[in-house]
């Protein structure tokens, strides 16, 4: 075996080694009826139309125009981040193309068996909802 083909080959070793898997999730996220597992890597996220959405109270700032409420999870640690987007589809006539816009409106943390309270959203006149961070097992 030549001396290039062996260092190719020990290369070719060392990086498959050094090489990150993908990991399990430690996370998932229940919420109006729904799981939701939290990828270590990329994140997740859940989506509710605004409309769907319980109202407590009027007079409150308005979210008009805006259509999605948008949950973004990560793993931060040994907890998970939340960060709550207001979103809305606009036409981009440079791209051809419908895109999102989006007003982030809080941010959480919590571990697991933690709970999150999206108390923003009172402000908005909606009632919040509550966020069970759990195993994903």
């Amino acid at each position: 075996m030549s001396l290039a083909l062996r260092a190719l080959l020990a290369l070719t070793v060392l990086l498959a080694a050094c090489r990150k898997t993908p990991r399990d999730p430690r996370f998932a996220i229940e919420v109006a009826d729904t799981r939701v597992l939290v990828d270590e890597a990329f994140g997740s996220d859940s989506r509710f139309p605004l409309d769907s959405l319980p109202h407590s109270r009027t007079g409150a700032e308005s979210l008009a125009g805006w259509e999605t409420l948008e949950l973004s999870y990560t793993a931060d640690g040994d907890q998970v981040k939340v960060t709550v987007f207001a979103l809305h589809k606009e036409y981009d006539p440079r791209r051809h193309a419908t895109i999102f816009k989006s007003q982030k409106l809080g941010a959480h943390q919590a571990g697991v068996r933690g709970t999150v309270r999206l108390a923003e959203l009172e402000k908005y006149g909606y009632t919040p909802l509550t966020l069970r961070v759990v195993p994903a097992k």
